[in-house]
Protein backbone atom coordinates (compact mmCIF):
# COMPACT_ATOMS: atom_id res chain seq x y z
CA UNK A 1 0.00 0.00 0.00
CA UNK A 2 1.11 3.58 -0.70
CA UNK A 3 1.89 5.43 1.87
CA UNK A 4 1.19 9.86 2.35
CA UNK A 5 4.23 12.12 3.33
CA UNK A 6 7.36 9.81 3.08
CA UNK A 7 9.06 11.78 5.90
CA UNK A 8 6.38 10.44 8.20
CA UNK A 9 5.65 7.45 9.83
CA UNK A 10 2.42 6.17 10.20
CA UNK A 11 0.95 6.88 13.63
CA UNK A 12 0.07 3.75 15.78
CA UNK A 13 -2.73 3.68 18.60
CA UNK A 14 -3.40 1.31 21.41
CA UNK A 15 -2.84 -2.36 19.70
CA UNK A 16 -0.19 -0.87 16.92
CA UNK A 17 -3.24 0.18 15.21
CA UNK A 18 -1.98 1.62 11.71
CA UNK A 19 -4.62 5.28 10.63
CA UNK A 20 -5.12 5.17 6.92
CA UNK A 21 -7.25 8.52 5.64
CA UNK A 22 -8.90 8.88 2.14
CA UNK A 23 -10.33 12.23 1.28
CA UNK A 24 -12.90 12.91 -1.43
CA UNK A 25 -13.53 16.82 -2.43
CA UNK A 26 -10.06 17.20 -1.77
CA UNK A 27 -9.35 20.80 -3.46
CA UNK A 28 -5.76 21.32 -2.54
CA UNK A 29 -5.34 19.16 0.16
CA UNK A 30 -6.33 20.67 3.46
CA UNK A 31 -7.74 17.06 5.03
CA UNK A 32 -4.74 15.27 3.65
CA UNK A 33 -2.14 17.71 5.35
CA UNK A 34 -3.85 17.67 8.63
CA UNK A 35 -3.94 13.79 8.41
CA UNK A 36 0.20 14.24 7.48
CA UNK A 37 0.80 16.04 10.17
CA UNK A 38 -1.62 13.58 12.47
CA UNK A 39 0.87 11.25 11.52
CA UNK A 40 -1.39 9.05 9.10
CA UNK A 41 -1.39 7.84 5.90
CA UNK A 42 -2.97 9.28 3.18
CA UNK A 43 -3.78 6.34 0.52
CA UNK A 44 -5.86 8.09 -1.76
CA UNK A 45 -7.77 11.54 -2.93
CA UNK A 46 -10.45 12.63 -5.44
CA UNK A 47 -10.51 15.34 -6.85
CA UNK A 48 -12.07 17.05 -10.45
CA UNK A 49 -10.22 20.70 -10.46
CA UNK A 50 -7.24 20.00 -12.49
CA UNK A 51 -5.18 23.06 -10.94
CA UNK A 52 -5.96 21.43 -7.56
CA UNK A 53 -4.77 17.83 -8.60
CA UNK A 54 -1.89 19.31 -9.61
CA UNK A 55 -1.16 20.56 -6.25
CA UNK A 56 -2.26 17.35 -4.51
CA UNK A 57 -0.11 15.21 -7.07
CA UNK A 58 2.86 17.59 -5.92
CA UNK A 59 2.63 17.54 -2.43
CA UNK A 60 0.77 13.51 -1.70
CA UNK A 61 3.37 11.80 -4.59
CA UNK A 62 2.73 8.76 -3.17
CA UNK A 63 -1.14 8.67 -2.55
CA UNK A 64 -3.38 7.47 -5.21
CA UNK A 65 -5.33 10.61 -7.42
CA UNK A 66 -8.83 9.81 -8.26
CA UNK A 67 -10.65 12.92 -10.91
CA UNK A 68 -14.17 12.20 -10.85
CA UNK A 69 -16.05 10.44 -7.58
CA UNK A 70 -19.11 9.95 -10.03
CA UNK A 71 -16.86 7.49 -11.99
CA UNK A 72 -14.42 6.46 -10.29
CA UNK A 73 -14.67 2.59 -8.46
CA UNK A 74 -13.37 2.74 -4.69
CA UNK A 75 -14.03 -0.76 -4.51
CA UNK A 76 -10.55 -1.71 -4.01
CA UNK A 77 -10.57 0.25 -0.56
CA UNK A 78 -13.13 -1.85 0.94
CA UNK A 79 -12.26 -2.18 4.54
CA UNK A 80 -8.77 -0.39 4.27
CA UNK A 81 -9.51 2.91 4.95
CA UNK A 82 -9.79 4.04 8.75
CA UNK A 83 -10.98 7.97 8.35
CA UNK A 84 -12.62 9.30 4.95
CA UNK A 85 -13.15 12.79 4.89
CA UNK A 86 -15.12 15.21 2.73
CA UNK A 87 -16.53 18.51 2.00
CA UNK A 88 -18.84 17.67 -0.64
CA UNK A 89 -19.89 21.06 -2.58
CA UNK A 90 -21.38 23.99 -0.37
CA UNK A 91 -22.46 25.95 -3.33
CA UNK A 92 -25.97 24.56 -3.59
CA UNK A 93 -26.71 25.52 0.41
CA UNK A 94 -24.42 28.58 0.64
CA UNK A 95 -26.05 32.43 1.18
CA UNK A 96 -23.74 33.71 -1.17
CA UNK A 97 -25.21 31.43 -4.26
CA UNK A 98 -28.94 31.03 -5.66
CA UNK A 99 -29.53 28.08 -2.89
CA UNK A 100 -30.45 25.57 -5.65
CA UNK A 101 -30.11 22.72 -2.89
CA UNK A 102 -31.28 19.68 -4.52
CA UNK A 103 -32.05 20.77 -7.89
CA UNK A 104 -28.33 22.06 -8.11
CA UNK A 105 -25.67 19.80 -10.10
CA UNK A 106 -23.08 20.03 -7.68
CA UNK A 107 -25.24 18.36 -4.87
CA UNK A 108 -23.09 15.28 -4.88
CA UNK A 109 -23.70 14.54 -1.38
CA UNK A 110 -25.57 11.06 -3.14
CA UNK A 111 -21.93 10.57 -5.08
CA UNK A 112 -20.04 10.88 -1.00
CA UNK A 113 -22.58 8.30 0.41
CA UNK A 114 -22.37 5.90 -2.30
CA UNK A 115 -18.41 6.24 -1.51
CA UNK A 116 -18.89 5.47 2.53
CA UNK A 117 -20.76 2.35 1.72
CA UNK A 118 -18.24 1.06 -0.61
CA UNK A 119 -15.46 1.52 1.30
CA UNK A 120 -17.25 1.47 4.89
CA UNK A 121 -14.19 3.14 6.82
CA UNK A 122 -14.29 3.19 10.42
CA UNK A 123 -14.93 7.34 10.56
CA UNK A 124 -16.82 9.47 8.16
CA UNK A 125 -16.06 13.28 8.52
CA UNK A 126 -18.11 15.52 5.94
CA UNK A 127 -17.83 19.21 6.19
CA UNK A 128 -20.17 21.79 4.93
CA UNK A 129 -21.60 25.56 5.42
CA UNK A 130 -23.68 26.71 8.24
CA UNK A 131 -26.22 27.37 5.14
CA UNK A 132 -27.06 23.32 4.89
CA UNK A 133 -28.84 23.30 8.26
CA UNK A 134 -31.77 25.44 7.33
CA UNK A 135 -32.00 25.01 3.57
CA UNK A 136 -35.49 23.89 2.97
CA UNK A 137 -35.88 23.70 6.91
CA UNK A 138 -33.06 21.16 7.21
CA UNK A 139 -33.97 18.62 4.69
CA UNK A 140 -30.50 17.91 3.32
CA UNK A 141 -28.88 18.09 7.17
CA UNK A 142 -31.30 15.50 8.25
CA UNK A 143 -30.68 13.46 5.24
CA UNK A 144 -27.07 13.08 5.93
CA UNK A 145 -27.74 12.09 8.92
CA UNK A 146 -30.28 9.21 8.03
CA UNK A 147 -28.64 8.42 5.13
CA UNK A 148 -25.20 7.62 7.40
CA UNK A 149 -27.07 6.04 9.99
CA UNK A 150 -29.26 3.74 7.39
CA UNK A 151 -25.32 2.86 6.41
CA UNK A 152 -24.87 1.61 9.70
CA UNK A 153 -22.84 4.23 11.48
CA UNK A 154 -23.60 6.54 14.52
CA UNK A 155 -23.46 10.27 13.57
CA UNK A 156 -23.31 13.62 15.51
CA UNK A 157 -23.48 16.80 13.82
CA UNK A 158 -21.35 20.32 14.94
CA UNK A 159 -21.41 23.70 14.48
CA UNK A 160 -17.91 24.99 14.38
CA UNK A 161 -16.15 28.26 13.28
CA UNK A 162 -12.89 28.59 11.83
CA UNK A 163 -11.62 31.07 14.80
CA UNK A 164 -12.32 28.18 17.21
CA UNK A 165 -9.40 26.70 15.60
CA UNK A 166 -7.12 29.82 15.84
CA UNK A 167 -7.88 30.89 12.63
CA UNK A 168 -8.63 34.99 12.37
CA UNK A 169 -12.43 34.90 10.55
CA UNK A 170 -15.45 33.10 11.88
CA UNK A 171 -16.75 30.99 8.62
CA UNK A 172 -19.64 28.60 10.72
CA UNK A 173 -19.08 25.40 9.39
CA UNK A 174 -20.89 22.13 9.92
CA UNK A 175 -19.63 18.78 10.73
CA UNK A 176 -20.60 15.58 10.36
CA UNK A 177 -18.58 12.85 12.15
CA UNK A 178 -19.91 9.55 12.17
CA UNK A 179 -18.49 6.02 13.24
CA UNK A 180 -19.45 2.77 12.17
CA UNK A 181 -21.66 0.59 14.82
CA UNK A 182 -19.97 -2.29 13.87
CA UNK A 183 -16.34 -1.03 14.36
CA UNK A 184 -14.84 -0.91 17.86
CA UNK A 185 -13.59 2.61 18.92
CA UNK A 186 -9.79 2.52 20.45
CA UNK A 187 -9.71 3.97 23.61
CA UNK A 188 -6.76 5.36 22.17
CA UNK A 189 -9.29 7.90 20.88
CA UNK A 190 -11.37 8.39 23.60
CA UNK A 191 -8.43 9.13 26.09
CA UNK A 192 -7.42 11.58 23.75
CA UNK A 193 -10.37 12.85 22.11
CA UNK A 194 -12.62 12.28 24.62
CA UNK A 195 -16.35 10.73 23.30
CA UNK A 196 -16.55 12.12 19.62
CA UNK A 197 -19.53 10.13 18.84
CA UNK A 198 -22.58 10.87 21.22
CA UNK A 199 -24.11 8.26 22.86
CA UNK A 200 -27.51 9.26 21.45
CA UNK A 201 -28.10 10.77 17.94
CA UNK A 202 -31.99 10.50 17.60
CA UNK A 203 -33.76 12.82 15.79
CA UNK A 204 -34.76 15.05 18.51
CA UNK A 205 -30.89 15.94 19.48
CA UNK A 206 -30.33 16.99 15.79
CA UNK A 207 -33.58 18.83 15.32
CA UNK A 208 -32.49 20.57 18.73
CA UNK A 209 -29.29 21.60 16.86
CA UNK A 210 -31.05 22.76 13.51
CA UNK A 211 -33.45 24.99 15.86
CA UNK A 212 -30.32 26.40 18.09
CA UNK A 213 -28.26 27.59 14.48
CA UNK A 214 -31.35 28.85 12.85
CA UNK A 215 -33.00 30.89 15.56
CA UNK A 216 -30.01 32.12 17.45
CA UNK A 217 -29.16 35.56 15.85
CA UNK A 218 -26.55 36.46 17.95
CA UNK A 219 -23.15 33.89 17.59
CA UNK A 220 -19.99 35.33 18.83
CA UNK A 221 -20.80 38.66 17.71
CA UNK A 222 -22.00 37.65 14.19
CA UNK A 223 -25.73 38.46 13.11
CA UNK A 224 -26.98 35.97 10.60
CA UNK A 225 -28.63 37.57 7.48
CA UNK A 226 -31.40 35.95 5.51
CA UNK A 227 -29.45 37.59 2.48
CA UNK A 228 -26.17 38.48 2.24
CA UNK A 229 -27.32 41.32 -0.41
CA UNK A 230 -28.81 42.81 1.94
CA UNK A 231 -26.96 42.62 4.84
CA UNK A 232 -24.46 44.18 2.97
CA UNK A 233 -26.31 47.33 1.90
CA UNK A 234 -25.63 48.99 4.86
CA UNK A 235 -21.92 48.54 4.49
CA UNK A 236 -21.21 45.73 6.89
CA UNK A 237 -18.83 43.02 6.31
CA UNK A 238 -20.19 40.29 5.44
CA UNK A 239 -18.51 37.26 4.36
CA UNK A 240 -19.10 34.34 2.20
CA UNK A 241 -22.14 32.51 3.86
CA UNK A 242 -23.98 35.99 4.83
CA UNK A 243 -22.82 36.40 8.19
CA UNK A 244 -22.33 40.18 9.05
CA UNK A 245 -19.01 40.34 11.50
CA UNK A 246 -19.32 43.03 14.41
CA UNK A 247 -15.90 41.94 16.24
CA UNK A 248 -13.88 40.40 12.83
CA UNK A 249 -10.72 41.42 12.61
CA UNK A 250 -9.39 42.25 9.06
CA UNK A 251 -5.85 42.97 7.56
CA UNK A 252 -4.99 46.61 7.60
CA UNK A 253 -4.83 46.40 3.35
CA UNK A 254 -8.70 46.10 3.73
CA UNK A 255 -9.22 49.97 5.27
CA UNK A 256 -7.36 51.05 1.49
CA UNK A 257 -8.98 49.25 -0.90
CA UNK A 258 -11.32 52.00 -1.74
CA UNK A 259 -8.54 54.52 -2.48
CA UNK A 260 -6.62 51.27 -4.91
CA UNK A 261 -3.95 51.46 -2.73
CA UNK A 262 -2.07 47.87 -3.00
CA UNK A 263 -1.27 46.32 0.23
CA UNK A 264 1.60 43.83 1.13
CA UNK A 265 -1.17 41.03 1.46
CA UNK A 266 -3.25 42.23 -1.72
CA UNK A 267 -1.97 42.56 -5.36
CA UNK A 268 -3.41 43.97 -8.23
CA UNK A 269 -6.64 42.78 -9.89
CA UNK A 270 -5.19 42.46 -13.62
CA UNK A 271 -9.07 42.74 -15.14
CA UNK A 272 -9.33 45.69 -13.63
CA UNK A 273 -5.87 47.40 -14.42
CA UNK A 274 -4.67 48.49 -11.28
CA UNK A 275 -8.12 49.74 -9.95
CA UNK A 276 -9.47 47.53 -6.96
CA UNK A 277 -7.32 44.36 -5.38
CA UNK A 278 -8.08 41.39 -4.63
CA UNK A 279 -6.19 38.99 -1.77
CA UNK A 280 -2.79 37.28 -2.59
CA UNK A 281 -2.98 33.63 -2.93
CA UNK A 282 -0.26 33.64 -0.20
CA UNK A 283 -2.13 35.58 2.30
CA UNK A 284 -5.35 33.29 1.67
CA UNK A 285 -3.32 30.03 2.05
CA UNK A 286 -1.88 31.44 5.61
CA UNK A 287 -5.72 32.28 6.46
CA UNK A 288 -6.41 29.07 5.96
CA UNK A 289 -4.24 26.90 8.26
CA UNK A 290 -2.05 25.95 4.90
CA UNK A 291 1.76 27.20 4.57
CA UNK A 292 1.86 30.61 2.28
CA UNK A 293 3.49 28.57 -0.74
CA UNK A 294 1.09 25.90 -0.93
CA UNK A 295 -0.48 26.24 -4.09
CA UNK A 296 2.84 28.07 -5.79
CA UNK A 297 5.77 25.10 -5.71
CA UNK A 298 3.67 22.97 -7.92
CA UNK A 299 3.80 25.46 -10.64
CA UNK A 300 7.54 26.69 -10.05
CA UNK A 301 10.17 26.65 -12.45
CA UNK A 302 12.41 24.01 -12.29
CA UNK A 303 10.67 22.36 -8.80
CA UNK A 304 11.01 18.75 -9.64
CA UNK A 305 9.99 17.06 -6.36
CA UNK A 306 7.70 18.83 -3.42
CA UNK A 307 8.53 20.64 -0.51
CA UNK A 308 10.22 20.00 2.62
CA UNK A 309 8.52 18.77 5.35
CA UNK A 310 5.80 21.17 6.87
CA UNK A 311 6.32 21.20 10.89
CA UNK A 312 3.46 20.47 12.67
CA UNK A 313 1.49 23.76 14.34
Amino acid sequence: MRTGYSFLHRSQGSGGVLMTHGSLFSGIGGFDLAAAWAGWTNVFNCEIDPFCRRVLKYHFPESEHYEDIRTTDFTVWRDRVDVLTGGFPCQPFSLAGKRKGTADDRYLWPAMLGVVRTVRPRWVVGENVLGIVNWSQGMVFEQVCADLEAAGYEVQAYLIPAAGVGAPHLRYRTWFVAHRGDARAESSWQERFGAIVAGDASDTGRVGLRERACEQELVEGCIRAADARACSADGAVVDADGLRCEKQSFPLSHAKRKSGAVHDVMISHPSRTGKGSRLSPRYVAQMMGFPPDWTELPFRHGAASRSKPTATP
